[in-house]
């Protein structure tokens, strides 16, 4: 019964953690296309420095 609660509780807490997973992928997505909107010819500036 003890191995099944652990496996039950890493399943919680895997589950949870996809979770956050998806939430932080949507949330770069989102930055993502805001950098692009706004970044065009700043950006480029500053990695010509490189």
């Amino acid at each position: 019964v003890q191995g099944s609660n652990i496996d039950s509780v890493k399943l919680q807490l895997l589950m949870s953690d996809m979770q956050k997973l998806k939430t932080l992928n949507t949330l770069q997505d989102q930055v993502g296309r805001l950098f692009q909107m706004f970044k065009p010819e700043r950006m480029s500036h500053g990695l010509s420095g490189f």
